[in-house]
């Protein structure tokens, strides 16, 4: 019972996984950006608040565990809350891509001051990043069944965000007395 829950989350993580990845493809690196820091956030919520929203604190702990080349707190704080809310980042980042040579480097560049010191962030080495964090955590699923229930409980009590094929569900539609 609990797999069928479990298979639903995995398969729903995947496909926002696959949004972010095209969406990159279509050059929205900053919209890529927003989305993956959100994706942690909806990781963390299957990993740490089954019953609850997810908070500061599960995001923190999430990036801690299972992205732990990165602080959890800056990340949070500095590129989580300033890209969603503000549309920025907090000041220590910045924020590349296809320049996978640069990632979690510190920016050198004397002629810019504002911008020395900062670590840059790849996006491409950023999302697979995410994508070995979500594997890490299912493999952890697949083996913890005190986990397996926590997710059920965690779809039961907020459902999930997953894709409805109308086709599969209804094979006449009715509209008044009419169906077709």
């Amino acid at each position: 019972m609990e797999k069928d829950y479990v298979a639903r989350v995995k398969e729903a993580l995947l496909k926002v996984y696959e949004e972010i990845v095209n969406i990159k493809d279509c050059g929205l690196v900053t919209s890529a950006y927003i989305l993956a820091s959100c994706l942690i956030d909806y990781l963390a919520g299957y990993r740490y608040c089954t019953e609850r929203e997810s908070t500061r604190n599960d995001y923190i702990m999430f990036v801690n565990k299972y992205l732990n080349r990165y602080n959890g707190k800056n990340l949070y704080e500095l590129l989580r809350c300033r890209l969603i809310h503000n549309y920025s980042e907090g000041g220590n980042y910045l924020l590349v891509h296809n320049q996978s040579q640069l990632h979690l480097d510190k920016c050198n560049d004397k002629s810019k001051p504002y911008y020395n010191k900062k670590t840059y962030i790849n996006l491409e080495n950023f999302i697979l990043e995410i994508k070995e964090s979500m594997d890490k955590f299912f493999c952890e699923i697949d083996n913890n069944e005190q986990l397996q229930e926590e997710v059920k409980r965690r779809v039961i009590k907020f459902s999930i965000l997953e894709p409805y094929n109308i086709e599969e569900s209804y094979s006449t539609i009715t509209f008044g007395s009419t169906s077709i």
